[in-house]
């Protein structure tokens, strides 16, 4: 890195800051300095690339094109900073690991809040991605390990440990608990997560209830979670891992009409390196030890009676009653 092709570091994040904020005021308040010494910062940044990074509009102050690139980056450049100079000030073994948004927040986050600040165990910091449903993996650089929704096959160089094991049901709201009261086909919304429509289809064939639905509707959601809420609302059925809504259906928020499930060959794995081997470890026996209970660990009552339908759960567990009453 040639030092000589980079600004004084104070006037990066002095445009840094006027450049989120959008305000010259709003960043001199930030950093604790004046409107005029963030101007001059600017300036000083404008002058030494050549470039105008700012405009005027009135009162009002926008970013140029290049401005606007420039700041995307460094954002990220002090994010990363930031980060590194957080890990120096914490006590103890700081653990960076990606993870998909819905497993994160349902599922690996409270696990990990169970286990902050216990003795052994190292300090987490989970930076969340898009529900990816693809075998790509991510660039490690910058994190110690990666949790992927997947099979177990991945590349040879990962050590790879099995975090959850996906296990499929049909879910509804009980508010449309009465559309399965009568023997006729049910007229119904489907609900599914973009690239999983496909969920819906295998369940079905699993459940030998592939003529038993008539779907109106079919609404595609970005995300697993973004899904789980709307079936929570009541905007009708979808097919998820039981795993991500073992508290919504413990509580009755969410009810599996038909009380059958099936494993569908997947999974959320963890995936690490080298670095950090004894710390990692450590940690990991506490998520799966928790997560054990959850997915495929449930298992629904083996008698259901409604509509004399022959109800079944084909995975291991013990049973914990029923979900209808």
């Amino acid at each position: 890195m040639d030092w000589a092709n980079i600004p004084p570091l104070y006037a990066l994040k002095a445009f840094e800051s006027a450049a989120r904020h959008q305000s010259f005021t709003l960043a001199a308040s930030e950093l604790f300095i004046s409107q005029s010494a963030i101007s001059k910062h600017i300036n000083t940044v404008e002058v030494f690339f050549g470039k105008k990074l700012f405009y005027r509009k009135g009162p009002k102050v926008f970013l140029t094109k290049e401005g606007e690139y420039f700041a995307n980056e460094l954002l990220c450049a002090f994010e990363t900073l930031g980060k590194a100079c957080e890990s120096i000030h914490r006590e103890g073994v700081v653990l960076n690991i990606n993870s998909p948004y819905t497993f994160s927040v349902r599922q690996f986050i409270p696990v990990l809040n169970k286990y902050k600040g216990q003795s052994g165990l190292p300090i987490v910091n989970i930076e969340t991605v898009s529900d990816d449903f693809f075998h790509s993996l991510v660039n490690l650089k910058g994190c110690d390990a990666i949790v992927k929704y997947g099979d177990d096959k991945f590349s040879n160089e990962w050590d790879c440990t099995l975090l959850s094991s996906e296990c499929l049901t049909a879910l509804v709201s009980p508010k449309l608990l009465h559309l399965f009261e009568s023997k006729n086909r049910i007229l119904i919304d489907l609900i599914y997560v973009k690239a999983r429509e496909v969920d819906w289809i295998f369940w079905c064939e699993e459940a030998c209830l592939k003529n038993r639905f008539k779907i109106l509707n079919k609404y595609e959601f970005e995300s697993i979670d973004s899904a789980i809420n709307a079936v929570l609302k009541g905007l009708g059925i979808a097919v998820i891992d039981i795993g991500m809504v073992f508290d919504e259906l413990m509580e009755g928020a969410l009810l599996s009409p038909f009380k059958c499930a099936f494993p569908s060959g997947k999974g959320y794995y963890f995936l690490k390196g080298d670095n950090h081997s004894n710390d990692i470890s450590s940690l990991l026996e506490c998520v799966r030890l928790e997560l054990s209970g959850r997915g495929a660990g449930f298992c629904f009552n083996d008698k259901c009676t409604m509509n004399n339908y022959n109800c079944r759960m084909v995975t291991a567990g013990s049973i914990v009653g029923n979900m209808i009453k």
